[in-house]
């Protein structure tokens, strides 16, 4: 429980931009994951760190603690759904990284791995984000009606989930 504590403080520190604080709690984190050989929560913390230095634009390492965080994941015989979850956050947040990389073949291709996770379990958040994120790298590639039919798709989901945040950025996709 502490564990989870701890990075959910790093977590209101990342959204308030006190990125010093926010990694210093997820590194709490990580340590006592570490510690109790709690590899849910471990691989949690590591993909938090990747948020916040992703958030910092120091790209290398948010694509470090995101890959540790899916080798760690993906080196479970038997992975739990929190371990799948957290495979599909690895996997988004490599494709973002991508994303800022203007690698677009590599960011669809993580995108679409987490999609299919996403849609496992019928995460209507999770498939709003990557329908959106797979518009973004579709755009990239010039592709404006298979991106304008993601958009629309995200906007479907987030109407769903009713996440006002969603609608705006969906439809601020759409217009451009």
């Amino acid at each position: 429980r502490q564990c989870y504590y701890l990075n959910m403080i790093g977590i209101k520190h990342r959204n308030i931009s006190n990125y010093n604080e926010s990694i210093n709690y997820h590194l709490d984190g990580l340590n006592l994951a570490k510690q109790i050989d709690n590899i849910e929560l471990e691989v949690f913390s590591y993909n938090m760190l990747g948020v916040v230095y992703r958030r910092m634009d120091l790209i290398r390492a948010a694509l470090d603690y995101h890959k540790q965080a899916l080798d760690l994941a993906e080196s479970v015989e038997n992975p739990s759904d929190g371990l799948k979850q957290s495979i599909a956050v690895s996997e988004n947040s490599i494709g973002n990284i991508y994303l800022v990389l203007k690698q677009y073949d590599l960011a669809l291709n993580m995108f679409k791995k987490s999609l299919l996770i996403e849609q496992q379990y019928n995460n209507k958040l999770g498939l709003a984000i990557n329908y959106q994120n797979i518009g973004y790298a579709l755009e990239g590639k010039d592709n404006l009606d298979d991106a304008l039919k993601s958009f629309q798709t995200s906007l479907k989901y987030n109407k769903e989930i009713e996440s006002n945040i969603g609608h705006v950025i969906c439809y601020n996709s759409i217009a451009r």
